[in-house]
């Protein structure tokens, strides 16, 4: 017999842009370099998880910085501290099912992708984009390992 699935009720709480940096006056030459982060931020106790997702984009030659963002979405996710639990490298683990998390990731980058788009319009820099991804694929390149991790 199959365990019944355990429904999550979750939102979109906040969209907040942090930062956004940008030189014009740098000059890139032929090539550029770009990168982007995530961080996953739960708080537990106000039932939130946060995840701010950064990019950087630099010169390929000097790696200067020519432009910059950052975003956070937060996602208020109910009942989240009985899905926070102890592994062997964290003692806040969220729990949430892989599908889950993956759709938060997905959500979020996009918020990223579009507000460093409005940020840069106008900008020489307009056209670099951050890519359209499968957000899948991305969030196992990134989480794969820490997804499934030992309970202690």
């Amino acid at each position: 017999m199959n365990p019944k699935p355990v429904q999550i009720h979750w939102a979109i709480k906040e969209i907040k842009e942090l930062e956004f940096f940008i030189d014009e006056f740098i000059d890139l030459g032929p090539s550029f370099d770009f990168n982007y982060t995530v961080e996953i931020m739960p708080l537990a106790n106000e039932e939130i998880v946060r995840l701010g997702i950064k990019v950087d984009y630099a010169k390929s030659d000097t790696k200067e910085l020519f432009m910059r963002g950052k975003v956070v979405t937060s996602f208020s996710i109910k009942d989240l501290k009985t899905l926070v639990r102890k592994t062997e490298d964290n003692p806040d683990f969220v729990d949430l099912p892989e599908p889950l998390w993956i759709a938060l990731f997905s959500i979020a980058f996009t918020h990223a992708r579009a507000i460093l788009s409005r940020s840069s319009a106008g900008t020489k820099y307009a056209h670099m984009l951050l890519p359209a991804i499968n957000p899948e694929t991305e969030f196992r390149k990134l989480f794969g390992n820490h997804v499934k991790q030992k309970e202690v």
